[in-house]
């Protein structure tokens, strides 16, 4: 090129002052506007180098007028700016090749009127380049989402040269970082991405997948770079200059080398060492935010497995339950921003895509939506406590399930044995589970891996419908876990509308009808999904020890025996201000008592016929085994805590089973 190199927004703050600002005084001194360069291009960012000058460089300015003022003198201002700018600033032309902003750069003109880049915008639709919003209007939780942070990075980064319609201040103070509670929201999803595939770097490289191993390191360094963004409220640009930014971060100067020294690693256990030291960092820059309780800063095994992994180094779950903003509630948990879904720019960054994004992003969410418009009460608490914690049990509380052998269960079908092993043998009718086998099977607001584990394992297709995603996530990391398919439904238990009529062969359903206040509508409903001839099984509370329990606080033991003064009437269960469960006065804690005649009237009434009753109790399970008077186990060698029933749906024709 034959002119010298100089900064981009410095170029284009010499063409405001030395060009537009003299010609808007003299042509037009009853305009009220804004100039300002905001928009799209490496010089914004002020990252340019000479190679930038060969396109899209160059002395720009953008000139913000009223809607009203825009319509009457956008052109005419063009026009005079292509007349009257100076021919270069700083030794730089003015006048560009071609009036294409991707492919045009400054070229000298010999005469007339010259091509230049000095734009004139609404302001009320300036975002319409990115997105249609002003946010001096309102910013919704849905358009923090949807702008992209290269967006949001010009607009905080770029030089406002004058604001006569004092609005581009306004608007990058607003634009300046994301709202507590959207922050929120985009550290927990970046967590938990870390978290869904931070094993898999090194299972692939335990099966020789080097390849596979190095592009999910590669992907883990780059969530992990996106965490230190947030964590230092910055915006991240888009990829060409994302490494850039990086380096400016305070972080950067301990963690950078052990990011490279990963991507340089060649093998899986070097590449695994390095990014247990990076998440143990991000723990550390977690903890000295001061948003939740302090997390342990050091890594664990992932359950059996030799792979290293966050675990209780994971804050993501206690993040997530900051969030009380309903704009932000209601946004797909663990999707996180569009920058999270995904680096295409086309996607991502096209204006013209912006309604197909905010579509996608209802559409997500449109799960969580219907399900967070709570049938009443009890379904708002039972979602807000089987989601309180639930992280942290997928890695430690339900170890068993994942550590499952498959010969126990063919031995079970073979008849080998006449249970299945812990803990998937305490709640089932051995003869439904070899009637089961091969079968589709709705494991009932009975989410977290441990029933259809065992349904898989006996060869069932295994769907599952529970309040909790946390839950559900457990059981497709289960599934994961052993290569076989589940269905997972984020719903109520009393609407499984989901699913078609006749969908099952099996329902089951463990304990979990404590969480409702009437069993009648679960009820109808599994009758409803049930196919002709399909078995229902239901684990039920013992009304009875409710009744004892909740008398005092030794469970009911007078010295003689359990003394049982409450009747067992339908009631909801209560703790008292010291932390009690009882039927008087205090908080609803979730939990229901079921009356028999509703337990087992409610089946007749559904049209099911009961074809079993089973008892659970310590007697059973210790035989003759002393207990202590008093003790739990006691206790409930004399009142069993559970007890299970069988209903069946009947054939509604005179054809017999086959087999």
């Amino acid at each position: 090129m034959d002119y010298p190199f100089v900064k981009g927004i410095e170029l284009s703050e010499r063409l405001y002052h030395e060009g537009v600002e003299p010609a808007m005084a003299r042509r037009f001194p009853e305009v009220r506007y804004s100039a300002a360069r905001l928009g799209r291009g490496s010089d914004t960012l002020g990252y340019d180098t000479p190679l930038s000058a060969d396109h899209g460089w160059g002395p720009t300015v953008e000139v913000y007028l009223s809607a009203e003022d825009h319509a009457k003198y956008a052109g005419e201002i063009v026009e005079v700016m292509g007349r009257e700018l100076p021919r270069e600033v700083a030794g730089v032309p003015t006048h560009f090749d071609s009036t294409s902003h991707e492919i045009g750069k400054p070229a000298r003109a010999d005469g007339g009127p010259i091509e230049h880049r000095v734009k004139c915008i609404d302001v009320d639709t300036f975002v319409v380049s990115y997105r249609p919003f002003n946010p001096n209007r309102g910013i919704t939780a849905l358009d923090w989402v949807t702008l992209p942070q290269q967006t949001l990075r010009l607009i905080r980064t770029g030089c406002v040269f004058h604001d006569g319609l004092r609005e581009l201040g306004p608007m990058r103070e607003k634009l300046h970082f994301y709202p507590e509670q959207v922050w929120y929201y985009l550290l927990s999803a970046l967590w938990e991405h870390i978290e869904q595939e931070c094993p898999f770097m090194g299972r692939c490289g335990d099966v020789g997948d080097e390849l596979g191993s190095r592009v999910l390191a590669a992907r883990l360094i780059h969530w992990v770079m996106e965490l230190c963004f947030l964590m230092e409220r910055q915006y991240a640009p888009y990829s060409k200059w994302y490494g850039m930014a990086f380096a400016e971060l305070r972080c950067a100067g301990e963690l950078a080398p052990v990011l490279k020294a990963a991507l340089d690693a060649q093998t899986w256990q070097e590449r695994e060492r390095h990014l247990s030291q990076a998440y143990e960092h991000l723990a550390r820059m977690h903890n000295a935010l001061e948003i939740t309780e302090p997390v342990t800063t050091e890594i664990e095994q992932f359950f059996d497995r030799p792979y290293l992994v966050p675990g209780k180094c994971n804050p993501g779950g206690a993040i997530y339950e900051k969030i009380a903003d309903e704009g932000v509630k209601r946004l797909p948990r663990f999707v996180g921003s569009v920058d999270q879904l995904t680096n295409v720019v086309c996607v991502r960054d096209w204006p013209d895509r912006r309604a197909g994004l905010v579509g996608l992003y209802e559409r997500l969410g449109q799960e969580k939506e219907s399900q967070m418009r709570f049938i009443d009460d009890a379904a708002r608490m039972n979602h807000e406590n089987w989601n309180k914690g639930g992280k942290f049990e997928h890695h430690h509380g339900a170890r068993e399930v994942l550590s499952a052998d498959p010969e126990d269960f063919r031995a079970f079908l073979d008849g080998r044995v006449d249970r299945l092993p812990e803990p998937f043998s305490v709640w089932a009718f051995p003869e439904v589970l070899r009637y089961a086998a091969g079968k589709d099977v709705l494991c009932l607001a009975n989410g977290g891996g441990q029933q259809s584990v065992a349904f898989s394992m006996l060869g069932c297709r295994v769907s599952v419908l529970d309040i909790s995603e946390l839950q559900l996530e457990r059981d497709r990391a289960a599934a994961e876990h052993y290569g076989y398919e589940v269905v997972t439904v984020h719903g109520d238990m009393r609407d499984l509308s989901a699913f078609q009529d006749a969908s099952f062969d099996l329902v089951f359903q463990n304990i979990s009808i404590v969480f409702v206040p009437d069993v009648r509508p679960v009820y109808r409903e599994v009758a409803r999904a049930l196919r002709p001839g399909g078995y229902y099984e239901v684990w039920h509370c013992n009304p009875s020890t409710y009744a004892i329990e909740l008398v005092n606080p030794t469970a009911g033991w007078d010295g003689i025996g359990y003394r049982m003064s409450e009747s067992s009437r339908a009631r909801v269960v209560r703790r008292d201000g010291e932390g009690h469960e009882t039927f008087g006065e205090g908080e609803p804690i979730g939990e229901y008592v079921h009356p028999l005649s509703d337990i087992f009237g409610g089946l007749v009434d559904a049209g099911l016929t009961i074809q079993g009753v089973s008892e659970e109790s310590e007697e059973s399970a210790h035989g003759d085994e002393p207990l202590e008077p008093g003790s739990e186990r006691h206790k409930r060698s004399i009142v069993p805590l559970y007890f299970g029933v069988l209903a069946r749906k009947e054939l509604t024709d005179a054809r017999s089973e086959e087999g």
